[in-house]
Order: C-alpha cells, then structure tokens, then sequence
C-alpha cells in the first residue's frame, strides 16, 4: 500500500485543512484497494516548536510498568540520531523516579528560524539534568494515561519550550474546530 503523504511548511489553516481532506482521501483509497471495511486513520500535526528541551518517553504497561524517557538540550532529533548526549530516567506509574542516567552533554540542536543549529553548551547545563523531577513525573503521567487508554505500551516524543511542557490535548472529534 501507499504511505500517507506527509506536508511541511504550510502556510496557512486553509492550506492545513486542504493537507487533512487530501491524507483522509488517500487513507480510504488504501482501505478500499486493500477490502479493509473498518478503519481508522490517525493524523498528527505538529508544528515547530523552538525546544529548550525534548526527548522520547515509552511506557510499558504490559510488563515492567516503568516509563522510559530519554531528554536532551534542543529538539529531540539528537537522540533519534544516535547521539548519547542525553539523559535517561525511569519513572513508575506512581510518579516515583526509581532511577537516573545523567550524562555530559555538551551539544544540542536548537532552531534559529528556520535553520537547525549544533549549539555547544555552558559547563553547567552540560552536567546538569535535562529535565527536572517535577518535568519527568508529569510526561510520564500523561503517557501512562494514553498506554491505559488504548491498552497498549505507548512511545511519543515530547518538547518543552521555555514557557514550560506543551500540554494541549486536542480530542479527535474537536480536532476540526481547534484549527478553523
């Protein structure tokens, strides 16, 4: 089958909505050319944000009951690159921190408009851990509360801008209205 389109840069919420007709339009002509009778199709919208902070946090609920979450400076894109400039921490699905990984980062990608830089950091925020406690007990609640949901280990990647953790949870039936 063919892979849903992806869209970067648009410039305006007519140009989103006519992205979200197109994708729910190529996600039925899949379904039909594949007999699917039932079927769901997830959309994310993600804009850009300019991340102090991010990482990717997974939720095993079906064994370990631990979050995993892996934070660095910048945008997330350093881990998923293989990088090691990052910390780990495991929290359980009582808010408990059982255990920390602070490593030395000395880099981190950070937006300066539209380019992406490798930004050498301080001393001090090169030892210091990414997020705080209070930070990783409340990513690791909201991705509990999604594995709980939907019954399921749960992985999603998160950024916190310097106005604190976007938490703007949008339910799929008010999606439309948020965005018109």
């Amino acid at each position: 089958p063919r892979a849903l389109p992806s869209w970067r840069n648009l410039k305006d919420k007519k140009g989103l909505l006519d992205s979200v007709s197109s994708a729910f339009k190529v996600g039925e002509d899949v379904a039909k050319k594949n007999n699917i009778l039932e079927f769901d199709l997830g959309l994310f919208v993600q804009g850009r944000l300019n991340a102090e902070k991010g990482g990717f946090v997974v939720a095993d609920i079906e064994k370990e009951k631990l979050c995993m979450i892996d934070s660095c400076w910048g945008d997330a894109n350093l881990i998923a690159m293989g990088e090691e400039a990052f910390d780990t921490m495991w929290v359980d699905e009582n808010g408990k921190i059982i255990e920390k990984i602070i490593r030395t980062k000395d880099h981190g990608y950070f937006y300066d408009g539209i380019e992406r830089k490798r930004i050498e950091m301080k001393r001090e925020k090169q030892i210091t851990q990414t997020l705080t406690d209070e930070e990783a007990v409340r990513i690791s609640a909201h991705v509990f509360r999604a594995a709980r949901k939907y019954n399921c280990n749960v992985e999603a990647e998160f950024m916190i801008t310097k106005e604190g953790l976007t938490e703007k949870i949008v339910e799929p039936e008010k999606m439309m209205e948020f965005f018109v």
